[in-house]
């Protein structure tokens, strides 16, 4: 191209055909900026997505409701034991959108690990209420045992842990109830 003439020299018409011709140069390289521009955003960016919007779904929820540790576990059966000496901490009822319902009493005791075990184990062997199904006492977890038992009230775990910190021994009673 000829160097331009901005002072007015050359007439507007040449000015146009050399627009026209260069016109195709600008509008490809103005879409590759662009194109590039939509590239960086898409990989780097995350500018342009594609929007998924899920299906609504309605989910019930489980209820939990907790009770002063001083006041009785609505439901919780006499016939499980709480060891002579035992605080109770918790009070828990979870009741699920299918009605299963699942109470706990969590408790703290002075008595050793293994008191406290035997004390379940002699308890639930000796009740007519329950049957004893399983229990975990093992050497290799030395801080942890269990009991499991079954009965016309539902499925019972008493899990046992000695606890380093407080110095006492911490035990759940979760009773999943029979339906």
């Amino acid at each position: 191209m000829d160097e331009l003439n901005i002072n007015g020299s050359e007439n507007k018409k040449s000015i146009m055909q050399e627009l026209k011709a260069r016109l195709p140069l600008i509008v490809g390289v103005l879409a590759m900026i662009l194109v590039g521009v939509a590239i960086y955003g898409v990989i780097y960016k995350g500018i342009i997505r594609t929007k998924v919007t899920p299906t609504p779904t309605l989910v019930d929820k489980n209820v939990i409701e907790t009770f002063a540790p001083d006041k009785s576990l609505p439901g919780f059966p006499s016939s499980i034991p709480t060891p002579a000496g035992a605080t109770v901490t918790r009070n828990i009822k979870l009741t699920t959108p299918e009605g299963r319902v699942q109470l706990t009493k969590q408790l703290t005791s002075p008595k050793s690990l293994k008191e406290i075990f035997d004390f379940y184990v002699s308890s639930l062997t000796s009740s007519s209420a329950w049957k004893i199904v399983n229990k975990f006492d093992d050497p290799k977890s030395p801080n942890i045992k269990a009991v499991l038992a079954q009965g016309n009230e539902g499925s019972l775990t008493v899990s046992i842990r000695y606890n380093t910190i407080t110095k006492l021994t911490d035990i759940d009673l979760s009773l999943t109830k029979a339906k």
